[in-house]
């Protein structure tokens, strides 16, 4: 059983590599400065063959505070976006919010974040910042991969 294993994880990685599954794709070709409302980071991206996308953010905070990102729904390509919402229990009710991810380290950072696209055919994923500051701040580079 154990060889078995071993042999489809062999095989599975060998092809998940050999069809590129795990390529890097840019969101941006140049720099983007943060506002202090929803932006589209990048453009559609297909998500119908996938389960997860993961996204690889460089951002400079600069004087902005609260980085937001988040990635909203589209079930046609081009069409119309829908939040994705979350439950949040506080004393037995439970409130629906719009879900996004926000970092609570106001400093230049890189990091890494995977979002569930299950039923969900194309995405986009927007940012913003809590406050503005004085120098604003910005995404020097964005990528993202699909996964199964």
């Amino acid at each position: 059983m154990k060889k078995l294993l071993i042999l489809f994880l062999v095989v599975f990685s060998c092809s998940c590599f050999a069809q590129n599954k795990w390529a890097l794709n840019s969101l941006i070709t140049s720099s983007q400065t943060l506002t202090n409302g929803w932006v589209n980071l990048g453009s559609e991206i297909n998500t119908r063959k996938n389960s997860y996308i993961v996204a690889l953010v460089n951002l400079d905070i600069n004087d902005s505070k609260n980085f937001r990102i988040r990635r909203v729904c589209r079930y046609e390509s081009g069409g119309d976006n829908y939040d994705i919402l979350i439950q949040s229990p506080d004393n037995g009710v439970v409130n629906i919010e719009t879900e996004y991810f926000e970092l609570n380290v106001d400093a230049d950072t890189k990091f890494v974040e995977i979002f569930a696209t299950k039923g969900c055919p194309y995405i986009i994923f927007q940012v913003e910042a809590g406050t503005v500051g004085a120098s604003a701040g910005k995404i020097l580079t964005a990528k993202y991969t699909n996964t199964f």
